[in-house]
């Protein structure tokens, strides 16, 4: 049977579901294949991979390979062929397009075995939790099945040359675009519609129990309300899209897939800081990040800055980024904020469930700073403390000025209506050197530090922060920019029960990406928040069994204890 390749196209079922767009279409091409498996130049078509019957269809009309060689696999999954079935709701069809001079095998999944059967257990958690919603897909010479589970199911009766394909959609952003539906699985790297956002991903992690072995493959749901189901690339580096692990040929045993998503990783964080992570519906968990920088060494434009967001908020970063990662790496902190002006090059993370996190995680990211830009007291400089629990409250950000769409947080305390600051008083950071009278802590009764916008309009931010921080966390978007107004949105949405605010430094905290290789094919190692640490830099920081904040210098600090004691912070201690 001739081999099926990305754009052949397969027969819409007679029974299928339509739209008004899609009526009268009868046929329509794949959409999806192998990233490193080509045929004629083009991707392979594989058994899961997913097509449409018409461009503009409202989604009806997608339809999925479903049955493929019982002999030939790629990427783990059967290769689909030309005769063989797709899949379109409870319809079926099928393709009727392939390559002119490749074939493959004799025709649906082949005859079937006599051969023993085995069992498999499968196991789906992330960093702390059982998930639920899980999808197990088989794909065997007796069929398709899939079995919908929560945090673990034993599948039965299967033959050996069965693939099990996992999918949990975990993880969602609305900082993307569009939605791209249906399920590719595999290390894909679908081929998506120019104008729909290929989705966000997770890091997902298969650690064997027994004789199987799990590799990473890529895949994605279909969202709701206007989010993209964010789930990450694998950590065995096979997957360039989400939410999928591939079990090919499995043996017996125990299979335990784990997601890292970035929920996990701010969630760990909090642990690792002593910070009670909020877990109700709609209880945000913001995070921001010093010297975290997302900026790439050129001119960024609107567009440019919501990518990045738009990615780091999949799990998509890197050192060095590229095509589908933002670039976020540790910027240096300057000796004096004269002739070094502030930057936007700090993160900032939100993250919540709207129901529970074992089921949708939701996470946003903000290029921002928590630093000031400017001098607006007599009383110096002011800088949040890291490792030291804030909340966040709504108000509005100078609405004399703005108006009542100026929608923002105040940091506060904890459990006070003031906020503890430290201030330098001669323009200089902390971490260089002492000015004349030292650091100061404030308590200020009506200090207005606030989380809010970049700009006045719509108009793009430039990388320097200018006169918009004197001490407040400032994100880089205008006001009425389509961005900060999903901000904004999330203000008004949030839970106002608990609203917990921590600023940490990349200077001791591994970026997401680095925590994900750093827990690489250890799921034990995940659930230890400390491993978000680095403990050898934190051991160089260390006094009295606390420990020096980016913004001290370690000299100084070892040199004056007790005046430098308020800024020091605690983490975690060992299990």
């Amino acid at each position: 049977m001739k081999a099926g390749r990305l754009g052949d196209e397969a027969t819409r079922p007679e029974n299928a579901p339509v739209c008004p767009r899609c009526k009268g279409v009868k046929e329509g091409p794949s959409k999806g294949g192998s990233t490193d498996v080509f045929i004629n130049g083009q991707p392979a078509l594989r058994v899961g991979d997913r097509g449409e019957h018409t461009g503009v269809c409202c989604g009806k009309s997608t339809w999925r390979a479903k049955t493929g060689s019982s002999t030939v696999t790629i990427n783990g999954l059967p290769i689909h062929r030309v005769g063989d079935d797709i899949e379109q709701g409870d319809a079926v069809g099928q393709l009727i397009m392939g390559s002119s001079d490749v074939e493959v095998g004799s025709g649906g999944f082949g005859a079937k075995s006599p051969e023993d059967k085995r069992s498999l257990t499968i196991k789906v958690t992330d960093a702390f939790r059982t998930l639920k919603g899980v999808k197990a897909r088989v794909l065997s010479p007796d069929g398709v099945k899939e079995v919908e589970f929560d945090g673990a199911t034993q599948l039965s009766d299967m033959h050996k040359g069965s693939t099990v394909v996992v999918q949990k959609a975990l993880q969602s952003s609305k900082a993307d675009a569009g939605a791209v539906k249906g399920i590719v699985p595999s290390g894909t790297g679908m081929v998506a519609p120019k104008k729909k956002a290929v989705p966000a991903p997770m890091a997902l992690m298969a650690a064997k129990s027994s004789p199987p072995k799990a590799s990473g493959t890529g895949g994605v749901q279909a969202p709701d309300d206007d989010d993209i189901e964010a789930d990450v690339p694998a950590s065995n580096g096979t997957s360039s899209s989400p939410g999928t692990t591939t079990v090919p040929g499995p043996n017996g045993g125990t299979v335990h897939v784990m997601h890292l998503t970035v929920h996990n990783w701010v969630q760990a964080v909090y642990k690792a800081f002593g910070v009670k992570f909020p877990k109700g519906a709609w209880q945000t968990a913001t995070l921001a990040v010093r010297e975290a920088s997302m900026l790439s060494g050129g001119v960024q434009s609107e567009t440019d800055v919501v990518r990045s967001e738009r990615l780091a908020a999949q799990g998509k970063t890197s050192a060095k980024g590229g095509r589908r990662r933002a670039k976020q790496t540790r910027t240096p902190r300057k000796q004096s904020v004269a002739g070094s002006a502030t930057r936007y090059d700090d993160t900032l993370y939100i993250v919540w469930t709207p129901s529970k996190a074992s089921k949708r995680q939701k996470v946003e990211v903000f290029q921002c700073t928590v630093d000031p830009g400017i001098t607006a007291s007599s009383k110096g400089q002011p800088y949040l403390l890291e490792g030291r629990e804030y909340r966040l409250i709504n108000t509005l950000h100078r609405s004399d000025k703005y108006g009542s769409g100026a929608l923002a947080y105040r940091i506060l305390d904890k459990n006070a209506n003031v906020v503890t600051l430290v201030r330098t008083r001669d323009k200089r950071y902390i971490d260089s050197s002492d000015d004349q009278s030292g650091p100061a802590l404030w308590n200020n009764e009506d200090a207005a530090i606030n989380m809010h916008f970049g700009g006045s309009s719509t108009a793009p931010t430039g990388e320097y922060v200018g006169a918009w921080s004197a001490g407040c966390t400032v994100l880089r978007h205008g006001l009425w920019s389509k961005r900060y107004r999903q901000f904004a949105n999330i203000t008004q949405k949030s839970s106002d029960s608990r609203r917990p605010y921590l600023v940490v430094s990349a200077r001791y905290v591994r970026l997401y990406h680095e925590w994900v290789a750093f827990c690489k094919g250890n799921p034990k190692r995940a659930k230890d928040p400390r491993s978000v640490l680095k403990l050898g830099v934190l051991e160089k920081r260390e006094i009295n069994g606390k420990y020096i904040p980016s913004l001290l210098d370690v000299k100084y600090a070892r040199a004056n204890p007790s005046r430098v004691a308020p800024m020091l912070f605690k983490i975690a201690k060992k299990k």
